[in-house]
């Protein structure tokens, strides 16, 4: 029983962890300091 909840969680932050990586690259690339 939660095995499903748990990876759903974990898919989230991942997808999560992908969209912060993404928006950090195009905020560097806007923003060359």
């Amino acid at each position: 029983m939660g095995t499903g909840v748990l990876s759903t969680r974990v898919s989230r932050a991942s997808i999560l962890q992908m969209d912060t990586a993404v928006w950090l690259t195009r905020v560097r690339k806007s923003r060359p300091c």
